[in-house]
């Protein structure tokens, strides 16, 4: 009897850490996936607004002069980057130039790039291509007599999925690590529990499942608060390690707009542009800068316990299932005991009959 019961918390235990895992590595993965993209897209921004400018000054898309090398500083900026292409409509069909190829500066068919469009003020659209790449869409934006800039085209960044695995895959490695020792500890002690527990026959299944569910649930428990808290340490991190390469992005824009011989004093829109630069990256409240015109980033608290909490809602799915099946298993085990004891009643009495009826003949 208590060997079903090992097993079903051995089964158990098994899947909840599955799941667990599973559901960790989803927001991990998401998180670190926009992280590592906003930072690439802010990084490309300063030759998209070449590009840009270039465009109001009368130049276009197709004959861009000078584009291959623009592209190619664009791949420089980001190791993540597998190619560059600049993408835009013509001729009813989407059109692409290639940073990296023998005659790039000649537009090609996009059929095979897959474009996203971005939202409006995003940096950004991602799409996952079933071979393994993300295509980053990033707008080319142009001033075209409108209240509003339109989008003349789209930067399109090719980053290949397991450069952005592997940036992730030490913190996936050492949270399967953490769900492991503590599925074997709870185990372990879940074992201890049933083997020394004084079952009575009449509530046996009751009791080993009960012990099994209980255990298991504790563990997953354990194991959300000590997720929680690493995930809060690491985000922290994270985000101010990607504020720190945008902040560089954005100092390195400004500084060159000095060196061409533009007063500080003189840039009165400043403020404005340090603004729109932070108004499409959730994790960053404002940028700010100093008297010596030193740009800082002022890191979005709301942004992260939003996060905090979201992780500790999706990881409170999985113990809520987990107490729902150990519910059923409880239940299925009272049933089970209730279905035995009646047998056993039933067996005592005809038993009970048959005594009393050889008392009567011999007497």
């Amino acid at each position: 009897m208590k060997v079903r019961k090992l097993i079903f918390m051995a089964v158990f235990s098994v899947f909840t850490a599955w799941l667990m895992y599973n559901v960790k590595s989803y927001m991990i993965s998401s998180m670190y996936s926009d992280m590592i993209f906003t930072r690439i897209a802010v990084e490309s921004q300063e030759y998209t607004r070449q590009i840009e400018y270039g465009i109001e000054n009368g130049k276009s898309l197709e004959n861009f002069y000078n584009i291959d090398d623009i592209l190619k500083n664009v791949k420089r900026c980001s190791s993540y980057i597998n190619k560059v292409y600049i993408v835009y409509y013509k001729d009813d069909k989407w059109q692409y130039t290639l940073s990296d190829e023998a005659g790039s500066d000649k537009p090609s068919s996009a059929e095979n790039i897959k474009i996203r469009i971005p939202e409006k003020d995003s940096l950004y659209s991602a799409y996952y291509d079933e071979n393994g790449d993300y295509f980053l869409s990033c707008p080319i934006n142009v001033n075209t007599g409108a209240e509003e800039k339109t989008a003349a085209g789209y930067l399109v960044l090719s980053i290949d999925q397991n450069i952005v695995y592997n940036f992730i895959s030490d913190n996936l490695y050492e949270n399967l690590i953490q769900g492991i020792v503590i599925g074997v500890l709870a185990f372990l002690t879940g074992t201890i529990v049933i083997i020394h527990l004084r079952l009575s026959e009449k509530h046996a299944s009751l009791s080993g499942f009960m012990a099994a569910s209980i255990t298991v649930c504790v563990g997953e428990l354990v194991d959300i608060f000590i997720s929680i808290y690493r995930f809060w340490l690491e985000i922290d991190d994270l985000i101010r390690q990607s504020a720190s390469n945008i902040v560089a992005a954005l100092q390195s824009d400004l500084d060159k707009v000095i060196e061409k011989g533009v007063s500080p004093g003189r840039i009165y829109d400043l403020n404005a542009w340090l603004w729109e630069s932070s108004k499409p990256i959730p994790f960053i409240e404002k940028f700010i800068y100093d008297k010596y015109y030193e740009i800082s980033a002022v890191i979005s608290n709301y942004y992260i316990m939003t996060q905090i909490v979201l992780y500790g809602i999706m990881l409170s799915f999985v113990i809520i299932l987990a107490i729902i099946i150990g519910l059923f298993f409880i239940f299925i085990g009272g049933l089970a005991d209730k279905v035995r004891n009646k047998r056993r009643s039933r067996r005592d009495n005809k038993n009970g009959h048959k005594k009393e009826s050889l008392v009567g003949a011999e007497k």
